[in-house]
């Protein structure tokens, strides 16, 4: 694979000396992700260690941040700054088992890191191009092991500089650290290129100090799906890294490949490592993956190159395996089948091998759900009662041409078969069980639901994901998943001979958009270039229990927790109905109906939880539909709004603003909080005329295109209507606003609400 060469700045490249670069999440990636997440790591291996005593890991992590906060607040009363090394933080440490702790920490920091192949290229390339090469970073660990680590990876590197804060005593935030690479590296800023991920430190300081800088920073997708998933649990080890290594290597690729990659992508990785490693310790020497969602897991198998593993591919479906297995149709099988999602009157008696009536010819492409209590209905209980010797002639052929088939793939009563399905209910695996023996056989499925257990009573069903409340839920909404794993596949309907050889008949395809057929295509794409990479990376994932559960809050996350992003992108997917007909996964009618029915997003949430929406409200994906009503309000929702964070921020501030009908404001906060809520606005046609920030009176930068002036400028400039970006100081903010500007009226809006300002002096 080719990694992409460094951007250098246009026309620049001759007159920079020195290339300067940030580390975590630049050069070296965490498999642990969040701080958190690598706490609870830490808290693991110190138990085993005899280092900690308790089996409360979430007790650890409180107390491992405040002894780091502890120190920091030490660090500041001394020497009025706030960073410090691994050191100071674990003086802090409430026991004696302090000194052991920050070894074992250090330890599991260097075996938890993994490089990132393309910015060590550009790091390598600077230094093959003869400029001199620093590294920069915001961290409390000792120079010297990131330097091991990097060596590691080139030896022959000569770094010039090594700055880390809590060894410098600044940082990249306050600006000291780069005043610090100035004068210490021996060139001028403007000769200076420095290169990391966050937008503040590695951008806006950057460029503060006039030092010209690159910025790759993740999308706010990447972000905001991240710390939903983090509070809705913790996910799983490695899955962080391999997200950042993906976008990384693929920065240009389009907002349907993100969700691909980023969700599915991990998903499926280690869905499909988990089989493997399954039918390893099974002695499985053939894997049946049955179609359609089988034909991704097949070709993701093989990419693993699983040795002893034959991995095929079964052309059947519901449809072409039912009424052969039972042989009889009783009004039971029939009412059963009228509650098939767009199952027609055509494909009925189709599938029961009888012509359909001249005088049924007007209704065959209605659906059969329609026709229940009707008197087609009655006569089509009649019809099949009458032809009963006709249709069982029929499905005994079906049934042998069925088993046929099956035998001439391979599929036998064995312990070294093993047959995968997608979920929920085993409906699948219950039909083949029907249509012959195979109490020997394994079945392995994605997630289940209750119906299962009946299937798994009698034969080794496996589950990867565990019988839970997410695991059922994501039962209850399976359209968004099967579109996207089924693709341009048909089902199949029935079988033939022809020489010698059966042959499944497939169902005709529906015309699809073009926009449906590129988010395929796009899917498809992603999930094997992130599957390919994680292979590359050597990274093995965990798939015990508690890992199986991590991962599914991944897609749980995705299903119950739409972003309006992906809620736009992901809706437009086609939906078959019936014979020719199609319909989005979501549609506007739907969206319109909640606008109108709800003025907040939690309301129309709590009417789906409880099943107590209205006819015109009911959707394939009702949660897609309310989050394309009121975009930016899915961090209030559920789980996520017991645990809400600054991301409150943005939609409540918009809602505000809404409500009281201003179009146009100033955003006070230029951090990332500050970048988040700019986004918003905009995208919902508010105006917004400069960004303030206090560190404004430090050096000229910008946000995102526009000016980040100081307070006082802005109302220089005739600013006068505010828009907070802040939680923690939004009544500092406004108290400000209030002491200091009143005469002028100022109108300051906050996620609390708004304020018209107008005081007495």
């Amino acid at each position: 694979m080719t990694l992409p060469l460094l951007p250098w700045p246009e026309g620049l490249k001759d007159t920079i000396q020195l290339v300067s670069f940030d580390i975590f999440d630049t050069l070296i990636f965490r498999k642990s992700g969040t701080p958190d997440d690598f706490f609870f790591h830490l808290a693991h291996e110190a138990k085993n260690k005899g280092l900690w005593p308790q089996d409360d890991n979430q007790s650890f992590v409180k107390l491992r941040r405040k002894a780091e906060d502890s120190a920091r607040r030490a660090r500041f009363a001394k020497s009025g700054h706030r960073e410090v090394t691994l050191a100071e933080i674990y003086s802090n440490w409430p026991s004696i088992a302090g000194e052991e702790l920050c070894v074992l920490e250090a330890e599991l920091e260097l075996a938890g890191w993994i490089i990132n192949p393309v910015a060590i290229c550009w790091l390598e390339e600077a230094f093959t191009e003869g400029k001199k090469v620093a590294l920069v970073s915001d961290m409390y660990l000792d120079s010297d092991l990131i330097v091991s680590f990097i060596k590691t990876q080139l030896p022959s590197l000569v770094l010039d500089l090594v700055l880390v804060s809590g060894e410098s005593g600044c940082s990249k935030q306050d600006g000291g650290l780069f005043a610090t690479l100035i004068n210490r590296c021996g060139v001028r800023a403007t000769n200076i290129l420095h290169i990391g991920d966050n937008a503040i430190t590695d951008g806006q300081m950057a460029l503060a100090a006039g030092i010209h800088n690159l910025v790759v920073k993740p999308p706010e997708y990447f972000l905001l799906l991240t710390n939903y998933e983090h509070r809705l649990g913790t996910t799983p080890y490695d899955v962080d890294a391999l997200r950042r290594r993906w976008l990384w290597h693929y920065p240009d690729e389009s907002f349907a490949a993100n969700i691909s990659a980023l969700v599915y992508g991990p998903f499926l990785f280690h869905l499909i490592h988990w089989l493997q490693i399954r039918c390893k310790a099974l002695g499985i020497d053939t894997l049946f993956c049955l179609l359609r969602e089988g034909e991704v897991i097949s070709s993701l198998l093989a990419s693993m190159n699983c040795p002893g593993l034959d991995v095929k591919t079964v052309y059947i479906s519901r449809r072409s395996s039912l009424l052969p297995a039972l042989l009889e149709v009783t009004p039971e099988v029939l009412h059963q089948l009228s509650q098939r999602r767009g199952y027609t009157l055509f494909e009925c008696t189709e599938d029961l091998g009888l012509q359909l009536p001249d005088h049924w010819q007007s209704m065959a492409t209605t659906c059969l759900s329609a026709l229940v209590g009707t008197q087609l209905w009655d006569e089509l209980l009649t019809t099949v009662a009458d032809k009963k010797d006709v249709i069982r002639e029929y499905l005994q052929s079906q049934r042998q041409l069925l088993l046929s088939y099956l035998l001439d793939i391979g599929l036998e009563n064995r312990s070294g078969i093993a047959l995968w399905d997608w979920g929920c209910g085993a409906s699948m695996f219950t039909n083949l069980a029907r249509l012959m023996p195979l109490e020997q056989s394994r079945f392995f499925m994605t997630y289940a639901s209750a119906k299962s257990e009946a299937f798994s009573l009698l034969h080794h069903l496996e589950v990867f994901l565990p019988i839970d409340e997410r695991a059922i839920a994501l039962s209850k909404a399976p359209e968004l998943s099967e579109i996207l794993l089924n693709g341009s596949l048909c089902s199949t309907r029935a079988y033939h001979a022809e020489g010698g050889v059966i042959y499944p008949e497939l169902v005709p395809s529906h015309t699809m958009t073009m926009s449906h057929s590129a988010l395929i295509n796009d899917f498809r794409r992603a999930v094997h270039s992130f599957v390919a990479l994680a292979i590359k990376s050597g990274i093995v994932p965990l798939i015990d229990f508690s890992s199986r559960k991590a991962i599914a809050s991944i897609l749980y996350r995705l299903i119950r927790y739409p972003l309006s992003s992906e809620a736009i992108c992901l809706g437009q997917l086609q939906v078959p109905l019936s014979s020719g007909v199609t319909t989005t996964l979501i549609c506007e009618d739907v969206v319109k109906a909640f606008k109108q029915h709800y003025s907040r997003a939690d309301e129309a949430s709590a009417d789906v939880n409880l099943g107590r929406l209205a006819s015109s409200l009911r959707g394939f994906w009702n949660e897609g539909a309310i989050a394309q009503a009121f975009p930016g309000s899915t961090g209030l929702l559920g789980e996520l709004g017991m645990s809400a964070g600054d991301d409150i921020v943005a939609p409540l501030l918009l809602a505000n603003l809404q409500h009281s009908h201003i179009t146009h404001t100033a955003v006070y906060g230029a951090g990332e909080l500050g970048a988040q809520v700019l986004q918003l606005l905009r995208e919902q046609g508010i105006t917004v005329s400069i960004v303030i920030d206090r560190r404004a009176a430090a050096g000229c930068f910008e946000l995102d295109g526009l000016p980040v002036v100081t307070l006082a400028e802005a109302f220089s400039r005739g600013e006068r209507v505010f828009a907070v970006a802040s939680k923690v100081f939004a009544n500092e903010i406004i108290s400000e606003i209030q002491h200091t500007y009143s005469m002028y009226e100022p109108v300051v809006i906050s996620y609390l609400g708004s304020s018209p300002m107008k005081m007495e002096a």
